[in-house]
């Protein structure tokens, strides 16, 4: 199950730099499976030809190295499932990238960022303080919705 944070648990290792640790990832030579090539194809609309290239959206081959920030992410978050991965400098794409193929893993975002439905009507299998979401519009109902009602009594507004 993908476990998705508000705040630093402080349980887990947390992974700040994710552009340090996608380029970790290539330099151990990572074999990168399906779910990279799903989270390339969502994130950067582009096709992940090898450990080393990809074709962006454009057609143009490019090194992995020039994939966002917010694809190195979702990459590394494939891959070290039992580190904390901080996404809040990711985009909105990139986090609902992440929720819809990670199957397992930890992330830490920020609730007023928000996300999109990319899940293409799949399932998802995530964990929110504490409650299971297993549809894409449930939990775009609990970020849009209750965060928001939460953070108006908070702040004492009706």
């Amino acid at each position: 199950m993908l476990h998705i944070f508000f705040a630093d648990p402080e349980t887990l290792p947390i992974i700040q730099d994710v552009e340090y640790a996608f380029s970790r990832l290539v330099e151990l030579e990572y074999p990168f499976n399906d779910k990279d090539r799903k989270l390339v194809d969502i994130i950067e609309r582009g096709e992940l030809l090898d450990g080393t290239r990809f074709r962006d959206r454009f057609g143009y081959e490019l090194p992995v190295s020039a994939l966002s920030t917010g694809c190195k992410a979702a990459i590394v978050t494939n891959h070290l499932p039992d580190r904390l991965i901080d996404l809040r400098e990711c985009g909105k794409q990139s986090r609902s990238a992440i929720i819809a193929v990670c199957e397992e893993g930890n992330v830490i975002m920020d609730p007023d960022n928000g996300i999109e439905d990319c899940t293409n009507c799949c399932g998802i299998q995530v964990s929110v303080e504490g409650q299971t979401f297993t549809d894409m519009s449930d939990l775009l109902y609990y970020f849009e919705d209750v965060r928001a009602r939460d953070r108006a009594l908070q702040e004492g507004e009706p």
